[in-house]
């Protein structure tokens, strides 16, 4: 049968990616909710001269999630190099991966494209929505690779409900 990838470190990733990514979420609704949407001005990708933030003006609360976002991007691609190179085989994670990035890198793109029309209403609400997509295709991932910290190991185990304790 079909080996569950449980307890797998992909299985790992996956969920820890799922929750850093709603650390870059949160970053950025502190963005938003700072009033710090506009804090670099129109400058990209940096903040001016401010390369490392610190967390008290408007422009180092926005670089900040600037770099929790642009490191969210290479985890996402390095993600989908392993699972190209590694589990080609699960054609619902190869869907997922090749999803992800590309929501990921229109996410980044809406970001700066957030500062390039002054923060615009309509721009934000496609960057908000590129992001909540993004999260429904990772959660499917690790819906489809299963629970890390769970105890079974093969599908069928799910399936009949061997090894399971009351």
């Amino acid at each position: 049968g079909l080996m569950d990838m449980r307890n797998t470190p992909l299985a790992k990733w996956l969920w820890g990616l799922a929750a850093y990514t709603y650390i870059v979420v949160y970053t950025g609704a502190l963005v938003r909710h700072s009033e710090a949407t506009m804090g670099c001005g129109y400058s990209f990708p940096l903040c001016g001269p401010t390369v490392f933030p610190g967390f008290s003006s408007l422009a180092e609360i926005h670089l900040l999630h600037r770099y929790f976002a642009f490191l969210l991007f290479f985890l996402v691609l390095g993600t989908l190099i392993f699972i190209l190179r590694k589990h080609r085989d699960r054609k619902d994670l190869v869907r997922g991966g090749w999803l992800a990035f590309l929501l990921i890198t229109f996410q980044a793109l809406s970001g700066v494209i957030i500062v390039w029309t002054g923060g615009k209403l309509m721009a934000e609400l496609l960057h908000t929505t590129i992001i909540s997509g993004f999260f429904a295709v990772l959660s499917y991932m690790c819906m489809q690779i299963g629970l890390p910290w769970s105890k079974k190991t093969h599908l069928s185990d799910v399936s009949t409900g061997v090894g399971q304790t009351s």
